[in-house]
């Protein structure tokens, strides 16, 4: 394929996923890795991602007010996540010169679904649950390229109000972006 059309294919699928982030509030990452995963490998399409999505999370968590009140509450998961990501990408094969030694062909997405279920999360438990929660999530997300496994679960889990969870997420996605991009281009992919 030209890389003409490669190019329409990359602005449809930020189309189609620009319009479900718009729709229900996240899902950037998650249908455009999906859809450029077809044409390009899936860690070629999470390269592509990176400034979309932090430009997108960055304008979302802004709104509202109140976030460095609300990254204080969120200190040990946002931590955790750049936990998981340090020891996901240190998982990754590298060559001797400490690029990822060709397994962007071998690296594919990982399934990720959610079961039905409402759960909390007690104010006492916030700080070592949400260590290892985002732990598993900076860990998953360099793995498939996607971060809202276990994050989003325990985000909601936290019984913020409705504004507060929206803009937790997008702060949670923020640090997720960065710290994904970082591993990239640890990678040698960015």
């Amino acid at each position: 394929m030209d890389s003409g059309a490669i190019l329409a294919v990359t602005a449809g699928a930020f189309l189609l996923a620009g319009f479900v982030k718009g729709v229900i509030g996240m899902g950037l990452p998650t249908v455009s890795i999906g859809l450029l995963g077809l044409l390009i490998t899936p860690i070629q399409a999470a390269a592509i991602l990176v400034v979309p999505s932090l430009v997108t999370n960055i304008w979302q968590a802004a709104v509202g007010g109140g976030i460095f009140k609300l990254v204080q509450r969120m200190w040990p998961l946002l931590a955790g996540i750049c936990m998981g990501t340090l020891f996901g990408v240190l998982l990754l094969p590298h060559d001797g010169n400490g690029r990822q030694s060709g397994s962007a062909s071998r690296w594919r997405p990982m399934p990720a679904g959610a079961g039905k279920g409402q759960f909390s999360v007690p104010r006492h438990a916030e700080t070592w649950l949400g260590l290892l929660m985002d732990t598993a999530t900076g860990a998953i997300t360099v793995a498939t390229g996607i971060f809202v496994m276990p994050g989003t679960p325990y985000l909601q889990a936290l019984a913020f109000e409705r504004d507060k969870t929206v803009q937790a997420l997008r702060v949670s996605f923020t640090t997720s972006t960065i710290t994904l991009a970082l591993a990239l281009a640890h990678a040698g992919e960015v």
